[in-house]
């Protein structure tokens, strides 16, 4: 098969003058070769193009590209709407601390919600004391509850025991009117990547009156997170005695124990030191809750059931965090590796990623996956499959697709798996599209876009023809990203009958990428104006309530009733399914644009 556009030429394509052809090519590079950095993208920094400017920016601070650094400091100063606050996020990715004296003094001035957020979270990934005293203050100062927890969770980033106990004394001296606090708690374990636990142990309705039957059910899923057999049954006898403040005590000296252990030196803190700031904040919460139990927590039964789960999570994280330890030994061996894997949470050590895909092993990869195909180790492994990027992973990521529901993470990263998968791989997966193994349509959609050959096309336009197309952006986007010139005329097709902005987004595309002139560009033009003006009015509608929530201290007020766009509910309407507004003609040539 002779490919469309190589890589090279798409490269080229970067520096092409029109906005939509960069985005174009920058989409394929994101997603069709995530393993190789692409430098030329740093000349997207700064685009015009706002959607460009900000995803470049993500790019870079993906590939950990240190040096291009300076130009996205330079892009913050002179970067217009979201375009300053996502490059202050990337550099906090990057710990690009270099640029705090430029970036921190600015929040003061800041006069759009974007920005704000993005210094905020720049002052939470960067931990030097100037970061630290300002997140300190505005937890201090903060009265409005929104601006006061993204304040709390930035500072709980720079993992400071006392910090903890800061934030905690604040929330409950300020915030003690407070109905439900899940929220806080939720948001909290998210920064130590326990939200995946706390959730699980919260959906347990019986955890205060029945324990034994939640820890159970707990050790058929999590038989990978041991328990001390002694400290399961005090934990169970103290719940069902309602001694939380023991239950809170017993648990905090057996964290504490274990914690001692794991870091019995420097030495350990260092090797560990993707785990160690978690481990901090988790045993500092429970220590924390050990000599103060708020009032108004007890006398709030899900209060109370919220904050065991957290003391709960906060324990068996650090349990589980133990499971890392031996693979990030410098004699770890690949079985270590795969069985760190399989017992994964929400977060993997990224060590533990690289030493797996520079291994690459295939065969031990694969079989790794569950059976069910329901735990986060099954989804590291599908995501580290497209990280290697290997043939062989093609019918283990096709047979996920098929049996996986369509919005679950598993399904999602497979698709990006197999859109990654190294070119000599392309074949086999074009056989599996040619032979319908995959059915449905948005997945049919999504793997043919990234596939730059003439049957790909060939397949796309069947799906037209035969009438299987519901989503129309999805489709009109996939007929682009395959490339071929023979789109053109199909997207001419599709535009004419439906009016479709974003068919006549990929029509323009092709045009441009095969200097093709078409009819149809000067309303394609209006039409997107209008859409530009109408998503520009919206951001400054949306900066003006961030704007003046902050001046007053007080969280946003919701909108009016007639700004609120309603979605209609009920079934969806196909193609070629007679119209719902009673015409007699085809949805398609009826309503359809207009919906």
């Amino acid at each position: 098969m002779q490919l469309i556009w190589n890589y090279q030429e798409i490269v080229d394509f970067l520096s092409h003058p029109h906005d939509l052809v960069r985005r174009w090519a920058f989409d394929i590079i994101e997603k069709r070769f995530p393993r190789q950095f692409t430098p030329e993208v740093a000349k997207l920094v700064g685009d015009p193009n706002e959607h460009l400017a900000c995803a470049a920016t993500h790019y870079l601070a993906e590939h950990k590209a240190i040096s291009f650094a300076p130009d996205i400091l330079d892009c913050f100063l002179h970067g217009k709407g979201l375009v300053p606050g996502n490059c202050a996020i990337a550099l906090g990715k990057m710990r690009y601390d270099e640029a705090a004296e430029t970036i921190i003094p600015m929040i003061t001035e800041c006069t759009d919600f974007n920005s704000f957020m993005g210094i905020l979270s720049y002052m939470g990934k960067i931990h030097n004391e100037t970061c630290h005293e300002i997140l300190l203050n505005m937890v201090a100062q903060y009265t409005d509850k929104y601006h006061w927890e993204s304040a709390a969770l930035c500072l709980l980033q720079h993992h400071h025991p006392d910090d903890v106990n800061f934030i905690m004394d604040n929330y409950f001296n300020r915030f003690s009117q407070e109905i439900k606090i899940d929220s806080l708690f939720k948001k909290i374990m998210n920064v130590i990547y326990a939200s995946w636990l706390y959730e699980d142990i919260t959906d347990h309705k019986d955890l205060l009156t029945a324990p034994n039957i939640f820890f159970e059910g707990f050790a058929k899923h999590y038989a990978y997170i041991t328990i001390n057999s002694t400290m399961k049954e005090d934990i169970i006898t103290l719940i069902t005695k309602k001694e939380y403040q023991h239950l809170i005590t017993t648990v905090m000296f057996d964290a504490q124990r274990l914690f001692r252990s794991r870091y019995s030196d420097a030495k350990e803190i260092d090797r560990y030191h993707e785990i160690y700031p978690n481990d901090v904040v988790s045993l500092s919460l429970l220590e924390y809750f050990s000599r103060q139990f708020p009032k108004n927590i007890a006398s709030n039964k899900d209060n109370l059931r919220s904050l065991i789960s957290v003391i709960l999570t906060c324990y068996l994280s650090i349990l589980h965090r133990g499971i890392y330890t031996k693979p990030m030994t410098q004699d770890a061996s690949c079985e270590d590796l795969m069985e760190s894997i399989r017992n994964a949470g929400l977060d993997y050590p990224k060590s533990l990623q690289d030493r797996i895909v520079q291994l690459g092993q295939v065969d031990e990869l694969t079989s790794a996956l569950s059976e069910d195909l329901l735990s986060w180790g099954d989804i590291w492994v599908v995501r580290l499959m497209g990280k290697i990027g290997d043939p062989r992973f093609v019918s283990d990521l096709v047979r996920i697709v098929q049996v996986t529901e369509g919005l679950s993470y598993i399904h999602e990263d497979a698709i990006r798996s197999l859109n990654a998968i190294d070119k000599a791989g392309h074949e086999e997966l074009l056989s599996v599209l040619k032979a319908g193994k995959i059915s449905d349509e948005i997945d049919k959609i999504a793997l043919l876009e990234h596939l730059p050959y003439r049957e790909a096309f060939d397949l796309a336009e069947r799906m037209w023809k035969e009438d299987e197309v519901e989503s129309l952006e999805l489709y009109s986007d996939c007929v682009a990203g395959i490339g071929d010139e023979r789109g053109i005329k199909l997207l001419q097709q599709i535009f004419a009958e439906t009016e479709d902005i974003t068919a006549g987004d990929s029509l323009e595309v092709l045009s441009l990428l095969h200097d093709r002139e078409i009819p149809e560009l000067p309303y394609i033009h209006e039409m997107r104006r209008e859409r530009q003006e109408r998503q520009e009015r919206r951001m400054r509608e949306l900066n003006e309530i961030a704007a003046k929530a902050r001046k007053k201290g007080t969280s946003p007020p919701p909108e009016k009733k007639s700004n609120i766009i309603t979605f209609r509910r009920g079934e969806k309407v196909g193609r070629n399914a007679p119209c719902p507004c009673g015409s007699g003609k085809k949805y398609k040539k009826c309503c359809l644009s207009k919906d």
